[in-house]
């Protein structure tokens, strides 16, 4: 067998319920099982476009990022599939308060509503 060590690859099933989430590029981290310690970052090169029936996997291709002699070929590993990171206020919605539209009216060319404050009803723009 001819190994390439510069191109350190792993092959892993994921279960069809899960792949919709997997993407190309998607960062992943893997753990040998002699290392259950160490944990390797990488990434999702390819997913191979065929089907187990029997096992009802489908096989993604993981590049490691770190390049060490402990890793040898046929070692186990386990793959964790990393979601990437959303900025804080990505799903934010903007600064303001949410009203049902029958709540706004028109009045003297502007859209406005009535807030309660106190006893009292304010008009807001």
């Amino acid at each position: 067998t001819v190994v390439d060590m510069d191109s350190l690859e792993v092959e892993v099933d994921v279960g069809e319920a899960y792949i919709g989430r997997v993407q190309p590029e998607m960062p992943v981290e893997a753990t040998l099982n002699a290392y259950p310690d160490w944990k390797i970052p990488g990434e999702v090169i390819a997913i191979v476009p065929t089907a187990d029936r029997g096992k009802a996997t489908i096989k993604v291709r993981i590049a490691l990022n770190v390049r060490d002699p402990r890793i040898v070929p046929d070692m186990g590993v386990r793959v964790s599939f990393l979601e990437t990171a959303q900025p804080a206020d990505a799903g934010a919605p903007p600064p303001g308060v949410l009203v049902p539209g029958s709540a706004i009216v028109v009045r003297n060319d502007e859209q406005v509503a009535f807030v309660v404050a106190g006893a009292e009803v304010e008009q807001r723009t």
